[in-house]
């Protein structure tokens, strides 16, 4: 406990230069003990409506405890929500009713509590600690842990107040929920429809004995109800506010067109490593993205999830959003107005027709995992193994909106862009290569496509043996994105593997046999050409 105490007083003094944040954070969030979930595990959720149009994860280390994380892209002083390798996890919701002036540290505070605090209790006493100096902080912060603790603090810039999950007298189901307001505030908080929903969808998974991760992330945090109508089962046949058949407002509902990310941790019971501690992510609005599981142990986040500018993840989904809000006759508030036709048309098609199967793929794939995991603690090398190979197999169904089947996507998929000169013509050529589909007597080939604007452009196919593939006539400058898909003898393609590539990687021949070639071809041409110069 000195140890946090004294590291309070250096972040206290700190808050003074950091900056503040510009997002308004205003989120749904849920906390659920031990004893209210399927497994024993505590859960947490947040759905981040904030300003922020990209998010990505990332992987930081330099404090007590590394952690992984959601921020707004490229902006580390603030975490939004998070796990660190104690086990701890920690998100939050604006509360602007709370005491204080300013709620511009709410992230930064998260940070804080990430890198230096292992349990529930010590960011309580970190909350003790900065009470007589100060926080600029003004939000309900829901925090797990790996004992099994569970709370909401109601948090001001100079005082807070608890909510134990576990406490019947606070919570008799053994959750609490929070949006916008506290309880402590001063009455002028916001968000009361999303609260009163979330509380009866949580209260239905209890009382039904379902609570669990998947449940949060299917039946609460994609909620489409709003203040007027419920639009289920998709696609709503009805119309809202004047707008054409199937559009409902996302103003009110749990999952709004604000929402900019999604996570739900699922903790461990006290006699497990809380490095096995999982933190599942939609990178976007829920209805409109796939989850994905990320663990501290990995020490790393893969790249679809975290990119130079943006993550890939991200910029895929605000392409399927796009989708959805499309009714542009009621300006401004058309921003709010989702196409429910686009999620599911009643025709078998739309997002949920793919980005559902390809979430329980990987519900299913990491639950016999951590089943195996459990009994013999991984290395962290293992963990960043299921996590890369997870995270980019779904990526690829997901870009390329494909329901995951029975047939393996070519393994190790790889591009080079090469330059290529025959006498005075002069190309590129995109050179793609990849690894056998071995599925006995089944495999008949391979087809290639690349992806324009969601879309599969057909360029080739080959056959079973042949596991390389030429784009021919680009420039240097050329951008594509690659997908290449194995096909069975009944003509049903696979799972796709997906690389991208964008300038030249390296002006290399595409192999020495074919260097040889153009050398030899160079050498006829000169010799052909002196022996034209001595006859004339």
């Amino acid at each position: 406990m000195k140890r946090i105490f004294a590291a309070a007083l250096l972040f206290c003094l700190a808050l003074l230069w950091l900056p503040a944040s510009l997002a308004a954070e205003e989120c749904t969030t849920v906390v659920v003990a031990r004893r209210a979930t399927v497994d024993g595990r505590p859960l947490l959720w947040k759905n981040r409506d904030a300003d922020d149009i990209d998010n990505e994860a990332v992987y930081i280390a330099g404090g007590t405890y590394p952690f992984v994380a959601i921020i707004s892209a490229n902006s580390t002083t603030s975490t939004w929500m998070g796990i660190n390798s104690a086990g701890l996890a920690i998100e939050n919701s604006l509360s602007s009713d709370l005491e204080g002036t300013s709620s511009g540290q709410n992230g930064s505070f998260m940070k804080y509590a990430l890198q230096y605090c292992s349990t529930v209790a010590e960011f309580e006493q970190l909350l003790f600690d900065t009470n007589v100096a100060g926080r600029l902080t003004k939000a309900n912060y829901g925090v797990i842990d790996a004992k099994g603790a569970a709370a909401i603090f109601e948090t001001g810039n100079h005082t807070f107040a608890k909510y134990d999950a576990d406490d019947p007298s606070t919570a008799p189901l053994g959750y609490v929920v929070r949006t916008n307001f506290a309880f402590t505030g001063d009455g002028s908080g916001t968000g009361y429809e999303r609260y009163f929903r979330a509380i009866e969808l949580v209260e239905e998974g209890i009382n039904a004995g379902v609570m669990n991760h998947e449940y949060l992330l299917r039946n609460v945090a994609r909620d489409l109800r709003n203040d007027l109508i419920d639009p289920y089962p998709l696609p709503y046949e009805g119309t809202q506010e004047g707008h054409s058949a199937g559009y409902v407002r996302t103003y009110y509902s749990i999952n709004r067109y604000r929402t900019r990310a999604c996570a739900v941790f699922h903790g461990v019971r006290p006699d497990e490593n809380p490095l096995l501690s999982t933190m599942w992510v939609i990178l976007g609005e829920p209805v409109c993205g796939t989850a994905v599981p990320l663990w501290v142990h990995a020490g790393t986040v893969p790249p679809e999830m975290n990119g130079t500018a943006t993550a890939p993840w991200s910029d895929a989904l605000l392409e399927k959003k796009a989708d959805c809000y499309t009714d542009t006759s009621f300006l401004p508030y058309a921003s709010q107005f989702l196409d429910t036709y686009a999620l599911a048309d009643g025709l078998g098609g739309g997002i949920l027709m793919f980005s559902l199967p390809i979430e329980d793929r990987a519900f299913s794939q990491t639950q016999t995992v951590l089943e195996a995991w459990r009994d013999s603690f991984p290395s962290s090398n293992t963990i960043a193994d299921f996590e890369r190979d997870i995270i980019y197999e779904s990526y690829c169904l997901y870009r390329t909106s494909t329901a995951p089947t029975d047939i393996p996507a070519p393994a190790d998929l790889a591009v080079r862009r090469v330059l290529n000169r025959s006498l005075s013509q002069v190309e590129f050529i995109d050179v793609l290569t990849w690894n056998s589909v071995h599925i006995s007597g089944r495999i008949s080939g391979y087809r290639i496509y690349e992806l324009v604007n969601g879309e599969k452009i057909y360029l080739g196919q080959v056959d079973s043996s042949t596991t390389r593939f030429w784009h021919r006539g680009l420039r240097s400058s050329d951008r594509f994105f690659y997908v290449v898909a194995a096909v069975d003898t009944r003509n049903r393609e696979g799972n796709p593997a997906c690389v991208a590539i964008g300038g030249i990687d390296q002006p290399n021949p595409v192999s020495q046999r074919e260097r040889a070639a153009y050398i030899q071809s160079i050498s006829v041409f000169l010799k052909m050409s002196a022996r034209l110069a001595h006859r004339f």
